[in-house]
């Protein structure tokens, strides 16, 4: 299965929508495709923001949030990353998490203090 890794700038607060409307698109026009999907946390509001909307175009996926800097510290400043994964192929997101259990106390800026979330909808 082909997967499409994509990596935004999110300069503009429009890329926030932009971005999750291209993903849609290209599940529309390609339904195989995988997408891994990155986006910078430094708050939860639009990375929120945009996994709903991933979820109202009826796509399944699963969101893995790694935060290495408690987000309330931080103050606009990076605090994690987020990856978004939208039919990954098998066993990525198994590999994804074992992987954020090793970065994640290598990363926290305030040791032992790290997070990871993950989320699912409609995927398996």
């Amino acid at each position: 299965a082909d997967l499409a890794i994509v990596d935004p700038p999110y300069v503009r607060r429009e890329e926030w929508d932009e971005v999750p409307a291209a993903v849609a698109a290209a599940k529309a026009r390609h339904p195989g495709l995988g997408v891994l999907l990155w986006y910078p946390i430094k708050a939860f509001t639009r990375p929120h923001q945009l996994q709903h909307a991933i979820r109202r175009a009826g796509l399944a996926a699963t969101a893995l949030d790694l935060v290495s800097t408690p987000v309330e510290l931080r103050k606009n400043a990076l605090a994690g990353s987020g990856l978004l994964l939208v039919d990954p192929p098998a066993g990525l997101v198994d590999a994804l998490i074992t992987a954020a259990a090793v970065l994640g106390p290598a990363l926290a800026t305030r040791p032992p203090s790290w997070e990871l979330r993950a989320t699912s909808w409609g995927a398996v």
